[in-house]
């Protein structure tokens, strides 16, 4: 059959019982090579598997963030949606008071951005340089004459004694009379150093707080950048935070009791380029930090701001009529009796006290129905849509000399979306439709978005009564109600001062100056050194 043995083939020989050891050695070097070429084999399978897989998951996650239009990609005018902080998006359908505390806080630290931004604020840090240097020159004084006094003391001790033991009993009445000068020398001296170190202490904690207020440095870092700060709320010892800064979205933790922060300091590792600093630091504030463990709950609850607060804050209008003893329409208002819809009123009697105290030849006839036409239309509003047309009605009735243009612009350029989120919804024709439209009008203003509102349009405010309160005190600021005195906006100080956006300085400053003429200019020789 197929699987028989030829007859003239030879017998196989017979394999020996044991096997040599060249032969051991030669299969276990043949199965060690064999084993490193598959190991070789299936690191190389890995490594490709692994960049494959990496440049799957960059291509999926390019083209979730590219967006998912191939036709807007093709045309090259895909521009990414600017979404806006969450509280300006409730801020322009709603109240201030009437955001949660988490919104208020977003817009805090928002705040707390621009100003750092802001070229006042340099100057704060200028003057706060400048108290500590003085403050330290006093301090090396109080220091040098501490010094010399202790050094007096012990002298006048040793010399009293060394006097009194070379006369002994000789000149009796003489020594007493000397030991009492001594005495009264020395006490005198004492409280001239009790005065010095109390001095002292004021001066190191004086120092201490402007050095917070130039620059507040955390404790340290940990091997993770995590950041950790010491914040204390008040002079209380007990009243103070141990937190620990994420460094990758910010977040804060606090060390909540001792065993946490003896569970910290073990972990910490000593032979560390940051964490042996941080170690040292901890230990160095251990006095500071242990009396406010365990931590305390802080209980945040949002701010109720009262009536009398709310409607406490007058315009220059209202301070102009009071110097004038004319009684504004806002005075004969009373809040109490308009509980639900005080801000409205408060809004409708600070647009009547603007209108009063301007002079009767400041508005232009043709621009508005008249004033009782347009009084009559602000006692009868109630809803905050139909005092926003009447706010807008009174800014276009004012005449260009009673307004000062510069911090005043009653035409501005609209940008949808600029802080608000465009609809989610828009039509790409529309879009198309409306720039097509926009190039079509005016050939120059290709690169600009928006439209110019004409004067006494104010549709593009928010329909709240913060918004056009703000509005109105800007209008209020910019007007001239008097010939003999000048607006508000140009008598403050902190009106000419604007930071734009960009910067111009090399370490990212730009001040920009409202001079006297009125001419904005962009100073570039100031520095955060000067």
């Amino acid at each position: 059959g197929p699987h028989s043995t030829p007859a003239s083939s030879p017998p196989s020989p017979a394999l020996p019982a044991t096997p040599s050891p060249a032969l051991t050695r030669t299969r276990a070097s043949s199965v060690k090579n064999v084993c490193t070429s598959l190991l070789e084999h299936c690191e190389e399978i890995r490594c490709r598997a692994s960049a494959m897989l990496k440049r799957t998951f960059l291509a999926a996650l390019a083209a979730r963030a590219g967006g998912a239009d191939d036709d807007d990609d093709e045309d090259g005018d895909t521009k990414p949606r600017r979404l806006g902080e969450t509280f300006v998006r409730k801020l322009a359908i709603t109240e201030y008071n009437k955001l949660s505390v988490q919104d208020r806080t977003s817009c805090l630290a928002a705040l707390c951005s621009a100003v750092l931004e802001c070229p006042s604020l340099y100057q704060e840090l200028e003057a706060a340089m400048r108290e500590k240097d003085s403050l330290m020159k006093r301090l090396r004084e109080v220091q040098r004459d501490e010094k010399k006094l202790r050094i007096a003391l012990t002298t006048s001790s040793s010399a009293a004694a060394a006097a009194a033991a070379a006369n002994g009993s000789d000149g009796a009445a003489d020594q007493q009379a000397q030991k009492a000068e001594d005495e009264e020398l020395k006490q005198a001296q004492k409280a001239e150093l009790a005065d010095l170190v109390v001095e002292k202490e004021e001066i190191l904690a004086r120092v201490q707080i402007v050095t917070d207020e130039i620059n507040r440095m955390p404790l340290g870092l940990d091997r993770r950048f995590n950041r950790y700060w010491h914040l204390k709320l008040s002079q209380e010892k007990g009243d103070a935070f141990l937190l620990i800064e994420d460094a990758s979205d910010h977040s804060l933790r606090i060390v909540k009791d001792k065993a946490s922060l003896d569970t910290l300091m073990s972990k910490l590792n000593p032979r560390g380029f940051r964490e042996s600093k941080l170690i040292k630091a901890l230990e160095k504030k251990a006095q500071d930090i242990l009396p406010c463990l365990p931590a305390q709950s802080c209980k945040v609850t949002p701010p109720e701001a009262s009536m009398d607060f709310m409607t406490g804050f007058k315009t220059e209008a209202w301070a102009i009529c009071s110097k004038e003893y004319r009684k504004p329409p806002s005075s004969e208002v009373d809040y109490a009796e308009h509980p639900k819809t005080f801000l409205v009123e408060k809004l409708k009697a600070d647009l009547l006290d603007v209108h009063y105290t301007l002079p009767s030849d400041a508005f232009d006839d043709e621009a508005w129905d008249g004033p009782s036409v347009w009084i009559a239309k602000v006692k009868s509003a109630t809803k905050v849509y139909d005092l926003r047309d009447i706010l807008g009605e009174l800014e276009g009735a004012i005449k260009d000399k009673y307004l000062d243009a510069d911090h005043f612009n009653r035409s501005p350029r609209v940008v949808p979306g600029a802080w608000v989120p465009r609809d989610a919804d828009f039509d790409d024709d529309d879009e198309d439709q409306g720039a097509s439209q926009s190039q079509g009008a005016d050939d120059d203003d290709d690169e600009e978005e928006g439209y110019i509102a004409n004067e006494g349009d104010v549709s593009w405010l928010p329909p709240t009564t913060s918004a056009l309160q703000y509005r109105l005190r800007c209008l209020d600021a910019a007007c001239t109600f008097r010939r003999s005195t000048k607006p508000m906006c140009v008598r403050i100080d902190a009106y000419k001062y604007i930071q734009r956006d960009n910067p111009r300085n090399k370490d990212g400053t730009n001040f920009t100056v409202i001079a006297a003429n009125g001419q904005a200019k962009v100073t570039t020789t100031y520095t955060r050194e000067r």
